[in-house]
């Protein structure tokens, strides 16, 4: 095989300086590899510091720019089209390889549901809903339900063995009253805890952990009978994303199912509460976008 000397990229994880300034990497052919802070692989910016910031502010500059050209390419606001142009051409770019780089960061999240909400408000009969009402009328899920689905379909698939699972990272145990369970890593607290907290290795399988047990025991069975099952489940989880505004609406910290799983009955039934007055919600929201 034939390598390109000139395309080969360096990126250096941790911080030991030292190491980092007398070590070097070079090319088959004995040339210097350039070190960088950013390198994309595959199409997802990876860089040093084991955050996404920048893949996310890349996605959201070109979501922008599809979901513009969108509204002034096509005059119509019809319900069915405005959704099969987003889900075909905005939403791969928002969820393209997001079980890597998900996000936990509440100013992430914001940045990335406001781009949705931007664009669904603008179809017919949605102008002065809230964005919750909006996901509702339209039955789509928030960004962030979305990306937790992923996640949770790929552990599922990983202990399936239908994806391989890189070093053994995701393990499972089986509990004859608790079922099957992923086996959380330890983790000490460090200056690196948030980052491994929003990784694949711990989040996604948190995630699969607080889905109940006859979800969970799913075994030996196709994929879309687990989707089906998934989705059933998601049906009954209040999904209220994240948005400038809405904090005092919300009825758990974060839109996670790991925090509104307890909105939740025994029935599977969203538990009921207070009545709100949403006018002032709605009027707020009438500038978010």
């Amino acid at each position: 095989m034939l390598l390109n000397d000139d395309k080969f990229e360096a990126l250096r994880y941790g911080d030991n300086q030292q190491l980092k300034d007398n070590t070097t990497y070079t090319t088959p052919e004995g040339k210097p590899i350039v070190e960088k802070t950013t390198i994309k692989d595959l199409g997802v910016l990876m860089s040093d510091d084991c955050q996404f910031k920048q893949q996310i502010d890349n996605i959201i500059t070109k979501a922008k720019s599809i979901s513009s050209w969108i509204l002034r390419t096509f005059k119509t606001r019809a319900q069915l089209p405005m959704l099969t142009l987003y889900k075909s051409l905005t939403l791969p770019i928002l969820e393209y390889c997001s079980v890597l780089w998900c996000p936990l960061s509440v100013g992430d999240i914001q940045k990335l549901e406001s781009i949705q909400y931007s664009f669904i408000r603008k179809i017919t009969g949605t102008r002065n809903m809230d964005y919750w009402k909006c996901l509702k009328e339209l039955k789509l899920y928030s960004l962030e339900r979305r990306r937790e689905r992923y996640r949770i379909i790929y552990t599922w698939k990983i202990l399936e063995k239908l994806v391989p699972n890189i070093n053994n990272g995701v393990k499972s145990k089986s509990h004859p009253r608790l079922g099957r369970k992923c086996i959380i890593p330890t983790q000490t607290a460090s200056k690196y805890s948030k980052i491994r907290d929003s990784s694949f290795s711990m989040h996604a399988l948190k995630l699969f952990n607080a889905l109940p047990r006859e979800i969970r025991d799913i075994t030996n069975v196709p994929l879309t009978q687990f989707k089906k099952a998934l989705d059933s489940h998601f049906s009954n989880i209040p999904d209220e994303p994240q948005l400038p505004n809405y904090t005092m609406y919300r009825r758990a910290n974060t839109n996670s199912i790991i925090d509104m799983k307890p909105n939740m009955n025994t029935e599977g039934c969203v538990n009921p509460f207070p009545v709100r007055d949403t006018t002032a919600r709605r009027d707020c929201h009438n500038t978010v976008a």
